[in-house]
């Protein structure tokens, strides 16, 4: 599986408590509004992040700000905008093991191949071992129910650095031990949330204890041509 046919996938993770994991696999696939994570105040889940579902971004130091044709002084901080569309978005979040993730890992540059700070979701995992055939029963599940999916790995920025359009698969760079391969269906609904039910997959997915998924998820990365080193505990 490919993202822009340039990363390759060789495996999904999704981290959670082991009730929800065990709904996950059977193919209970939980959406929430990206709205219900726009929040300034820090969690230890890392779920919250000011910047979600922004549609663009501007440092203050770059850009004068008029409003009504009059300028805005003493600007603090980042400028955000966000469409109203933005309401519609909703998202379910896993964790892309990518080639350019095991190449970092591999060349030391990144000292785990899968950061422990993920372990805050939940220290249960349903490992997706084929990315692509689960794609695939998404795809068939929202043209079933006739609403589009976008779907992509997450960019991470530094905000300092960033000015311009945001959008929906951009997070700060603190997110990127995240690692994210984001799913977006927009919706008709003032719900939080919403289940996409996609059917059972546990033929393609593991499930566990996250510790005890990680000599698999080696095991599949190499099985995938991916080099990592002899020998390590993450």
């Amino acid at each position: 599986m490919t993202d822009q046919d340039s990363t390759k996938i060789y495996v999904l993770l999704k981290f959670g408590e082991k009730i929800f994991m065990e709904k996950f696999r059977r193919g209970q696939l939980h959406f929430q509004c990206l709205s219900a994570f726009k929040n300034e105040e820090p969690d230890e889940s890392g779920r919250n992040d000011p910047f979600e579902a922004a549609s663009a971004v501007y440092n203050p130091g770059n850009y004068k700000v008029y409003v009504g044709g009059k300028p805005l002084e003493d600007v603090e901080g980042p400028i955000v905008l966000q469409e109203n569309e933005a309401d519609r978005q909703y998202s379910l979040s896993l964790h892309g093991i990518t080639s350019e993730t095991v190449k970092r890992h591999a060349n030391g540059e990144e000292r785990h191949l899968i950061h422990p700070r993920n372990e805050n979701f939940g220290g249960y995992a349903v490992v997706i071992t084929n990315p692509k055939e689960f794609k695939n029963r998404v795809d068939e599940a929202c043209r079933k129910q006739g609403f589009g999916l976008r779907e992509g790995l997450v960019a991470y920025h530094e905000l300092e650095n960033f000015g311009g359009r945001w959008g929906y698969f951009r997070k700060p760079k603190e997110y990127e031990y995240q690692s994210e391969y984001r799913l977006l269906l927009d919706l008709e609904t003032k719900d939080e949330d919403y289940i996409l039910e996609i059917g059972d997959i546990s033929d393609i997915s593991e499930i566990g204890p996250y510790q005890d998924l990680i000599p698999r998820i080696r095991v599949k990365i190499r099985e995938e041509g991916g080099e990592l080193p002899e020998s390590e505990e993450d």
